[in-house]
């Protein structure tokens, strides 16, 4: 009879590491394996992710490149007709006015530059002689270049912005000529 036990409880433990043994490997196959194709694929949704997030980054460095340089045009405007009303009083200019000038120059060189334009331009031969005329003409440059500076959308390379750049440049240095 013990000999029948052991046989039974021999049966009894083989039916049960066979029955685990079985369970494990019916579990490790329905088990999905990652595969080289889903790799490609989260590699190029990642790849993809990362241009998306460069192309927007440069979008808004050039939105904010943008607005700098309208803030560059208006106040390079705003500093025309301060020269403007102040000659009209005064009848010369003050050191404070030649700071102005100095800081309307570096605006307009910078956005002269914004715009893709260098210091290569022809000479004007249509400048005004006296200082109150070139003062005046000054101003109104300003303002013209303020305006075709909104005008032109951030994406576009103007000509005219770089042609009233240049002449902004030449009167101011016409004016720096008056003021020696």
């Amino acid at each position: 009879m013990q000999m029948y036990l052991r046989l039974i409880f021999a049966s009894l433990f083989m039916v049960v590491i066979i029955g685990s043994t079985d369970a494990q490997t019916t579990q490790s196959s329905h088990r999905v394996l990652p595969n080289a194709s889903d790799d490609d694929s989260r590699s190029h949704d990642m790849n993809q992710n990362l241009s998306e997030i460069r192309a927007r980054n440069a979008i808004k460095r050039e939105e904010t490149r943008h607005a700098e340089t309208l803030e560059r045009a208006r106040e390079v405007a705003k500093l025309g007709a301060e020269l403007r009303e102040t000659f009209e009083r005064v009848k010369s200019l003050t050191t404070e006015d030649l700071k102005k000038l100095a800081r309307m120059e570096k605006l307009t060189r910078k956005i002269r530059g914004d715009a893709g334009g260098t210091g290569d331009g022809e000479p004007s031969k249509e400048l005004p002689g006296d200082k109150p005329a070139v003062i005046s003409h000054l101003a109104k440059l300003s303002d013209e270049l303020r305006e075709r500076v909104e005008n032109t959308p951030r994406h576009v390379v103007s000509a005219t912005v770089v042609e009233r750049a240049n002449q902004l440049l030449e009167l101011i240095e016409r004016i720096h000529q008056f003021s020696k």
